[in-house]
């Protein structure tokens, strides 16, 4: 047992020892149900991961300044489409580019471009 796997053993016997018989039962169902949802999204994650290494490595991004205006959105871009989440990815790249060029446009004299 690991040292993490011994402390969260620990914290749940003890919350178990404030609580009645059923609240201990509807606990260890709940801690059940916990990781049986945390071995499910594991084994997605390790099934899909071939398949996000290729699809990030085939994208030809532009790298934006940490820290910048849209640089964190462009990076949620990029994310949605290695994760596989396409149609979100087009629909944040397309709100990505809506407010550059509105922001190109408010910050520059480019007004009579924008018509």
């Amino acid at each position: 047992m690991t040292p993490h796997q011994h402390l969260v053993a620990t914290n749940f016997a003890v919350r178990c020892k404030k609580v009645s018989k059923q609240s201990k039962i509807n606990l260890v169902m709940q801690e059940i149900k916990r990781r049986k949802i945390k071995d499910d999204l594991r084994s997605s994650l390790e099934q899909s991961i071939d398949q996000r290494v290729t699809r990030y490595l085939e994208i030809n991004h532009q790298w934006i300044i940490g820290n910048h205006y849209f640089a964190a959105a462009s990076a949620e871009c990029i994310e949605l489409y290695r994760d596989g989440y396409f149609i979100g990815a087009v629909m944040m790249s397309q709100a990505v580019n809506e407010g550059i060029i509105k922001f190109i446009g408010i910050n520059r004299d480019t007004s009579h471009f924008l018509r």
